[in-house]
């Protein structure tokens, strides 16, 4: 980004956009606040440990990562999952018998999700085999030894979660959809990082 090439030029012009587009939203917000519980008007109320809120430029810095990174991943992570409910007509009725059951009509509170075992199921299943994030980096803190190879601190690392979810020894039948893998006690015979959820993917190496 530092050298002033046509590409880097376009990125630092489309970033200025959005930055510009960010802080007109947070300004209407501040003067209309209402009641509203989306997450900029949560963002406006943190306050840190001594009552202090986010300064100007770490709040753009929130809502640009989110306006960024926060509705791509979930909106592919959904699409393939209504893909491969829509291919496997048994566990999409199996998931709606599930949802009429545990929810009876009615939209979905955090209450609820003890009742949806198998659409945590189907998720997790959704991105072990089409992850949202396919390869994310990562930066070693330490000195560290992964399988026998040594990483110094400061090395980036490349992680693939989309490899990593298809190994045979781990996941047999690696291409099927099958949520019972995730089953809570099956799931927990799984090795250590053998398998990495999306929420999962903002740890460090």
């Amino acid at each position: 980004m530092s050298v002033p090439t046509p590409y880097n030029r376009r990125v630092r012009q489309a970033t200025k956009l959005v930055e510009a587009r960010l802080r007109q939203m947070i300004a209407e917000r501040r003067r209309d606040p209402g009641e509203l519980n989306d997450l900029l008007s949560h963002l406006l109320r943190a306050r840190d440990d001594e009552g202090q809120p986010m300064s100007e430029q770490q709040l753009i810095d929130e809502c640009l990562t989110l306006f960024t990174a926060g509705h791509e991943t979930t909106a592919a992570a959904l699409a393939w999952t209504w893909y491969l409910l829509c291919t496997h007509p048994e566990s999409y009725q199996r998931l709606q018998q599930e949802l009429d059951q545990t929810l009876q009509g009615r939209r979905p509170t955090y209450a609820d999700l003890p009742g949806l075992a198998y659409c945590l199921q189907v998720f997790k299943e959704t991105m072990r085999i089409y992850p949202p994030a396919p390869g994310i980096l990562r930066e070693a803190l330490h000195d560290t030894v992964i399988d026998g190879y040594k990483v110094p601190r400061g090395s980036t690392i490349m992680i693939s979660p989309y490899t990593l979810h298809r190994r045979p020894d781990t996941f047999p039948e690696p291409e099927q959809f099958q949520p019972e893998r995730f089953i809570p006690e099956q799931e927990k015979l799984l090795p250590r990082s053998a398998y990495i959820l999306l929420v999962l993917v903002h740890a460090s190496a």
